[in-house]
């Protein structure tokens, strides 16, 4: 995580994240195992952004793709009342699982973007 506000929870079963100590803020990574060897991530994309759309009190859509650590992931966005979410998505294979992950503040949106791209600048695939 980028600074010391943050404090991380263990991920030793296929979830994990971290939370800010003020309470403003949270992420959320899951590895969820794939029922096929050749999963559809256009289709999760649209389930996720669906659940998102479900979750949350305000407009979901799906923006431009992220590279994170030389991979290209679909993006999902919304902001509403101060808060702001922020969803990426991929699969990886060998052995088949899915990646969500899941930024949540409260604040400004400049400060929901420099956490993102604090976060996303020190990723790195294992």
């Amino acid at each position: 995580m980028p600074d010391d506000d943050w404090v991380t929870e263990a991920a030793d079963t296929g979830a994990g994240g971290a939370y800010l100590l003020d309470g403003s803020g949270g992420l959320t990574l899951l590895e969820v195992p794939t029922l096929t060897d050749d999963p559809d991530l256009d289709h999760l994309v649209e389930l996720t952004l669906d659940n998102a759309k479900a979750d949350n009190p305000f407009p979901m859509r799906l923006g431009e793709p992220r590279e994170v650590d030389g991979v290209e992931m679909p993006l999902i966005e919304g902001k509403g009342g101060g808060k702001h979410v922020t969803i990426l998505r991929s699969v990886v294979l060998d052995p088949a699982a899915t990646i969500l992950f899941s930024l949540r503040t409260t604040g400004p949106a400049s400060l929901h973007r420099e956490r993102l791209e604090s976060i996303l600048a020190t990723w790195r695939w294992r």
